[in-house]
């Protein structure tokens, strides 16, 4: 079972972004005894599904991060949960925060991928997690946290639902994240000319903030009243690999 588990995060993540591996909890990370030292410290109905090294800066070497979920596979309720731990014969936990969205309802239950990246000149920790109900529908959540003093603080977190999460990609050292923006044209026949584009923004980090750096209008269309829904799906790497768009990221 961990062997299925460990090869599946590891292809979501590389699915989903092409530049991040994530590094799933093994006994390379640490040692047997802080593993069992580790489970004996969980919040009741927690299981661990990824231990990684933080690194985050020169205040942070040594530290971990644990992802934690619920123990409930088939449908699971609690929300995913990070632990900033140290280990010194015994864990000392640093910080324990809980992944939130921007809707109280719909808070993420899945990990899907979770590594270290470097964003700009600075290491930021990226937590990629998914909410489902089971159905069709889904919220995706990828979230950046910083290190300060002991605490994970977040630093952004950007959502897309489940048609649309290929709208967001990191590429050399940069976060690049669109939405779809449509405006109604004049009318033909019985109905109206609709424009549509995606309005793709590109973002580095300064030490404090993720900022914008370039913005773009991609993938200009016009078409019906469900000309939006031609964009499910679309991959904004792919588009960006291509080239034309955002000079000199490739």
């Amino acid at each position: 079972m961990l062997q299925r588990f460990t090869r599946w995060l590891a292809l979501a993540v590389l699915v989903a972004v092409a530049s991040t591996v994530a590094t799933p909890a093994t006994a390379d990370i640490i040692s047997a005894d802080a593993r069992s030292a580790l489970t004996a410290i969980l919040p009741p109905g927690y299981r661990t599904a990824a231990v990684i090294p933080s690194a985050l800066g020169e205040h942070d070497k040594g530290h971990l991060v644990a992802v934690l979920v619920d123990t409930e596979t088939d449908r699971p309720e609690r929300v995913v949960r990070l632990l900033h731990l140290a280990w010194n014969g015994r864990w000392s936990v640093l910080d324990n925060v809980a992944i939130a969205g921007r809707d109280a309802t719909l808070l993420p239950q899945y990990l899907s991928g979770v590594s270290v990246v470097k964003v700009g000149a600075q290491n930021l920790l990226y937590v990629y997690t998914t909410w489902s109900g089971g159905g069709s529908g889904g919220m995706h959540y990828f979230q950046f946290f910083k290190a300060v003093g002991t605490r994970l603080q977040l630093v952004r977190g950007f959502e897309h639902v489940r048609m649309e999460h290929g709208f967001f990609t990191l590429h050399n050292d940069r976060i690049y994240d669109a939405d779809i923006v449509c405006t109604r044209g004049e009318k033909k026949g019985r109905g109206y000319v609709y424009a549509c584009h995606l309005d793709a923004k590109e973002y580095s980090f300064d030490g404090e903030h993720l900022v914008e750096t370039r913005r773009e209008r991609m993938e200009e269309r016009t078409g019906n009243r469900f000309l939006s829904e031609t964009y499910r799906n679309l991959s904004l790497h792919a588009e960006i690999m291509r080239g034309g768009h955002f000079p000199n990221s490739n």
